[in-house]
């Protein structure tokens, strides 16, 4: 079975995954509605000190520095709402590319590696460790979620509450 990601860049995967950032910018829109594991991009690019003190205005619960944060993993999910473009006055201080991913209800995963690819891409559920498969699986069932053991890349941890549909996909 297989579970939909996307790649984002540090340090926005952070910022979304700490519930700060509400809208992921893209160029394209995807058809998917539903959970949505969120890779932090290997791509340290964007870990410059501007963009940096400008996602920390937006997101306190990022990290400060850029050596805290998690590169070429998957940190997270969260719910994929709807992909609006930039027409639709999608109401966010985030909201700047052409199309804006609205997500919704954050949660940080015990960061397993995975590697990244362009675009809507899957990861098969025999690759996510133990304690990740459960906090998954109970976010998709929309139930109280296991807290994950101690780790400096868990930081928001938030309940899950409304019914969501099917994470694993199969494949066909």
């Amino acid at each position: 079975m297989k579970l939909k990601c996307l790649s984002v860049n540090q340090p926005y995967a952070s910022a979304i995954i700490a519930g700060g950032k509400d809208i992921e910018n893209r160029t394209w829109a995807a058809s998917y509605r539903g959970p949505l594991l969120i890779h932090a991009s290997a791509n340290v690019a964007r870990l410059r000190d501007d963009v940096l003190g400008w996602v920390r205005e937006r997101c306190p619960g990022c990290p400060a520095d850029a050596a805290d944060f998690t590169l070429g993993k998957v940190i997270g999910i969260v719910t994929l709402d709807n992909c609006v473009d930039i027409a639709s006055r999608a109401l966010s201080r985030w909201a700047e590319g052409p199309v804006r991913w609205l997500v919704s209800r954050p949660v940080a995963l015990p960061a397993f590696p995975a590697r990244g690819k362009p675009g809507l891409f899957e990861v098969d559920e025999r690759e996510i460790p133990g304690e990740a498969r459960r906090i998954i699986r109970a976010y998709a069932k929309g139930g109280p979620l296991p807290t994950p053991g101690p780790t400096t890349e868990n930081r928001a941890v938030s309940s899950a509450r409304s019914r969501q549909p099917a994470l694993f996909h199969t494949q066909g």
